[in-house]
């Protein structure tokens, strides 16, 4: 452990720092000593949630000595000066709950000793018996009526435990906190919320932050803190979400059958309330008419989408005014809290889509119509609900159900269409800096343009490995010779399908341990191991042949089977009937974002195509369309809609390419298997520290033998990794078994998306039924090495032959390395020969020579509100709101001209990717 001097502020950090991040720690501390924001881009495997911890907590205690001294120079008393210290609240956001437990475990191996606490969903948290067992807003709905009533018996016990020293001098995760609270029969969830107000350091999903639902219930002051986001290539499109909101028929339909149940109760003889069946059934009235009103807008091919100031239009069409709407929401919160106190709806969890509704209210008349009303950057869409298919039989929905139910369900979205709306709010509390970073953030202008929100400090640092600990190749066609091109025109092919699957045989016989292989959509990842499971003209299947080599896993759509899928990845791996397994999935999945792959989990990342947004979805033309026509901002550089969408998908693939190369003794392959990656255009848009090394192959053969070239001399002696001994425990023995894999928070007033169903979700799919492990004797693996020495002839070839198209990295080693026991290994086990493989005779661009192949095996390595008291000036409102006074007629928008499209598509869990422009 070492300590650096920076910008004057000393810095302990557990090891010894590299230059990249001394430079990274001196643009932290640059930002917070001048009050300013920062966006620092750092790549994964270079510590920089360690740098930005060390750096952080070092500013701070900085801070606390500094103010120590000139207070004791004015009062002259030590003890006087302790109590009067007040120095920012450090605030450290990442996207999930699995992600913080990493940077929880980062600072444990710090030397700050600091009070902290950890903010996680009921989901995650709660320990009481019955509520532990419920999810969504019904979970949240109970356990409020518990606490509000005092029922829940580990919620009474708070307040005994907020001082008490185990929970306030022990840094903990999710994990600590909940198994502390059980022991100590307290409830972790409100213990963490009392522990934020004393806490130096309070971790938290970063939506806490951008909902401003969710951040009204934190008690945590932010003026004058310093807000962290870590991992933050996905704020964008989380401040998006947060200023949006989709109203669906099933929540409309929710609603009544809540109003509908509080009907019941205070028409009991029992009842004694003040809350009359009259204001729930004009309330329920109210939400028929809402519906009626939306079913009755005209859809053309994309919809109904209007500008946003029309969501005022809608709501005035069923008297919800700025005047009422103040007792609309009222009333909504009285028969909140009637079903919270009656305990046949606790018992049966009935109430959070009126609190869903009373939010949705809430956020679109927040702000007083006006020319700077941020529903300039908004569109009113309304659209059928794909999820929610076959009509409506629960009888809620209209007076007339003859001529209703057989109806599809629509969907009322308001969205944002500048995410800048939300970080400007959070800007306005008067925090001290804002500090963004990940490892995938370029191009650092258009980041900063979405947010609205200047950035003076940036960064985009290198990574801290050797160029010959990466191999990064272009594979621009298979081993039939056919283009790998996985635009939406290309998908079906029969023969483009064919060769990637023979491609990536080839690279499971030569690539150790684990592959990560990322498919741009669902649609494309099961179409592809569909057609790789049909036998094939040399009998076995594509699939076959992979699963000989190494045990397979498909990522499941299925968030609830993703726990399952990523365990099973882990254990497989430690199969030693196997050379290893691999990893099925699709950009911008769970497997992508956020999990940690490496050493033998990750050895190699395939490409197979460029994530692009489906072209066809509503909200993506939105989007592009709104970049196009919105007025430059002074001082940013503009953004247009098709850079916008090229950003969206090159950050994807960035961010998939980023589970491999994990820490500075990590080595692997980034194979980029779509011909489109040999433009530079393409090429630019990868991380900054990649691009030194890419290099594109026109022949498979090229790409086959630099990825051969690769492997064997990372296990040469001379390779730097095994310089002094070193690397040993990198590249062999068995995979450690990971903790289990933490879910993303259930989050505040959210709706929770519909889990949707697909083939690759099946047992059989998820756990691969392959054919069981074989155990081949020695003889048995020498008579199938039917064409000796692959590996010794790709060796001894001419350089040349791996010449790329224009300059990389020269390898660690020109010469031939010598045949460690791994190479040796790799020969005995060489696989049986099939027409797909890498052809006897490779062709290569810059060279004649003739290389025999052969397939290969790589060797095992190693609470409701009381309402006000109405005024009497409230009469005549009242009286509106319940038909007894005039409404302003509106007018029906016209139908809007729009381009007509092919099948509507989802976002990145579809089950179509559209063409891409």
């Amino acid at each position: 452990m070492g300590t650096y001097n920076i910008r004057g502020v000393p810095v302990s950090f557990p090891f010894a720092a590299y230059p990249c991040q001394q430079t990274y720690m001196e643009k932290v501390i640059e930002a917070l000593d001048t009050r300013q924001n920062a966006l620092l881009e750092s790549p994964t495997g270079t510590g920089k949630t360690l740098c930005l911890l060390c750096a952080a907590l070092a500013w701070r205690e900085n801070q606390v000595n500094l103010m120590q001294e000139r207070i004791i120079n004015q009062v002259g008393d030590p003890e006087d000066a302790s109590t009067a210290i007040s120095v920012p609240k450090i605030i450290y956001a990442s996207r999930t709950h699995s992600q913080l437990t990493q940077v929880v475990r980062e600072l444990t191996n710090t030397s700050y000793k600091v009070r902290t606490s950890i903010m996680g969903s009921r989901a995650q948290m709660c320990i009481h018996p019955t509520v532990s067992t419920i999810r969504g807003k019904a979970q949240d709905f109970m356990c409020r009526s518990l606490v509000s009533t005092h029922k829940c018996h580990y919620y009474n016990h708070v307040q005994d435990y907020k001082s008490n020293s185990v929970f306030t001098e022990k840094v903990m995760d999710i994990e600590d906190m909940t198994e502390a609270g059980k022991q100590h029969q307290v409830c972790p969830y409100y213990l963490t919320r009392e522990l934020q107000n004393t806490a130096d350091v309070v971790f938290m999903p970063y939506n806490y932050l951008i909902d401003p639902e969710i951040r009204k219930t934190l008690t945590v002051p932010l003026e004058g803190s310093i807000l962290i986001f870590d991992e933050a290539h996905n704020l964008e499109s989380i401040c998006g979400d947060a200023a949006s909101f989709d109203l669906t028929a099933q929540d409309l339909a929710s609603c009544i059958k809540e109003i509908t149940h509080a009907l019941d109760i205070v028409q009991r003889p029992a009842y004694q309330g003040d809350m009359t069946a009259e204001d729930l059934a004009q309330l329920k009235a109210l939400l028929l008419m809402l519906e009626e009103v939306i079913d009755n807008k005209p859809l053309g091919m994309d919809g109904y989408t209007a500008d946003g100031r029309d969501i005022f239009k809608i709501f005035e069409q069923v008297k919800i005014t700025y005047d009422t709407k103040q007792l609309v929401t009222e009333i909504i919160e009285k028969t909140i809290q009637l079903l919270n106190d009656d305990n046949e709806s606790v018992a049966t969890h009935t109430a959070p889509s009126l609190d869903t509704l009373n939010n949705i209210l809430k956020f679109i008349f927040k702000r007083p119509l006006s020319d700077q009303h941020p529903s300039q950057y908004y569109k009113v869409h309304i659209h059928v609900d794909k999820n929610n298919r076959g009509g409506r039989n629960d009888g809620f929905f209209s007076r007339n159900k003859n001529n209703m139910s057989n109806k599809e369900p629509r969907t009322l979205s308001y969205w944002c269409f500048n995410p800048g709306v939300a970080m400007e709010e959070l800007a306005s509390y008067g925090v001290r800096s804002i500090i963004l970073t990940s490892g995938t953030l370029s191009p650092l202008d258009s980041f900063a343009y979405e947010l609205k929100t200047p950035f003076p400090i940036r960064l985009e640092n290198p990574h801290v490995i050797d160029p010959s600990q990466v191999c990064v190749s272009v594979v621009c066609r298979g081993p039939k010779n056919h283009a790998l091109n996985s635009a939406y025109k290309n998908r079906e092919i029969p023969e483009y399908k064919l060769d990637l699957g023979n491609a990536i045989v080839n690279f499971v016989r030569i690539v150790p341990d684990g592959v990560l292989v990322f498919f741009p959509s669902y649609a494309a990842l099961t179409s592809c191991i569909d057609s790789w499971k049909q036998p094939t003209s040399e009998g076995e299947s594509v699939w076959e042949r992979i699963s000989k080599r190494k045990q397979t896993v498909i990522e499941p759509r299925e968030g609830a089977l993703f726990p399952a899928a990523i365990d099973s990845f882990y254990q497989k791996l430690n199969d030693d009937a196997y050379t290893g397994a691999v990893f099925f999935a699709v950009c911008r999945g769970k497997v992508s974002e956020g999990l940690d792959f490496a050493d033998r989990n990750g050895r190699a990342v395939v490409i197979t195509g460029i994530p692009f947004p489906a072209l066809e979805d509503p909200k993506v033309k939105l989007k592009r369309d709104y970049l196009d026509k919105v007025p430059p901002v002074p001082g940013l550089k503009q953004l247009r809609g098709g850079e916008w969408y090229a950003q969206q998908a090159s950050r994807a693939v960035n961010q998939a390419i980023g589970r491999v190369i994990r820490h500075r003794r990590d080595y692997g392959a980034v194979l980029l298997c779509d011909e489109r990656f040999a433009e530079k255009r393409t090429r630019d848009q990868l991380s900054a520290w990649l691009r030194p090394y890419v290099q594109v192959y026109d022949t498979f053969g090229a790409s086959v033998g630099r990825l051969t070239q690769f492997f064997r001399a990372v296990d040469s002696p001379d390779h730097p990794l095994n310089q002094g001994g070193g690397g040993g425990d990198v590249k062999k023995g068995k995979v450690p078994i990971k903790t289990r894999y933490n879910p993303p928070a259930q989050t505040g007033s959210s709706s929770s998306s519909s889990s949707s169903t697909s083939a690759s979700s099946r047992d059989e799919d998820l756990y691969d039924a392959s054919r069981p492990p074989t155990a081949y004797t020695d003889k048995q693996a020498k008579k199938e090495d039917t064409s000796t020495r692959f590996l010794d002839r790709i060796a001894n070839a001419n350089s040349n032959a791996f010449k790329p198209h224009h300059p990389a990295p020269p390898p660690a080693s020109t010469r031939d390395p010598p045949k460690t026991l791994s190479a040796q290994l790799l020969s005995q086990t060489l696989g049986k020969r099939d027409s797909t493989s890498v052809p006897d005779s490779l062709s290569f661009s810059s060279s004649s020579s003739s290389l025999s192949s052969s397939s290969q095996s790589p060797s095992k390595r190693g609470g409701a509100s009381s309402a006000p008291t109405p005024s009497p000036a409230r009469n005549d409102i009242r009286a509106m709101l319940l038909g007894q006074g005039k409404a302003k007629p509106v007018a029906l928008f016209a139908d809007p001209t729009s381009t007509p499209s092919h099948a509507a598509a989802s976002t990145p869990q579809s089950a179509a990717s559209p063409k891409p422009q």
